[in-house]
């Protein structure tokens, strides 16, 4: 989930939908991406070259979760009419 107020109304939709995947039998995971440092790109081109990034943050974790997924849903708050 991409919205830092952890209980708002994006986190409270997810959960509903997540809640139903359960109910179906699917395996979830929510990730706060709120709560997880994460760096922007400075443009080093490093990841061309070898594959991964040069920061060290959570993105690597998060590269991990998403390939080993069946599914992802995005999460993301509505801010000033447009998506965040």
């Amino acid at each position: 989930m991409g919205s830092p107020h952890t209980n708002g109304s994006t986190a409270k939709l997810l959960e509903a939908l997540l809640a139903s995947a359960r109910e179906a039998g699917a395996q979830t995971e929510r990730v706060d991406l709120a709560g997880l440092k994460m760096e922007f790109c400075r443009g080093c081109v490093q990841c061309y070259r070898t594959g991964r990034c040069v920061r060290k943050d959570d993105v690597e974790q998060i590269k991990e979760q998403m390939l080993a997924a069946d599914g992802i849903v995005l999460g993301s708050p509505v801010y000033i009419r447009s998506v965040s």
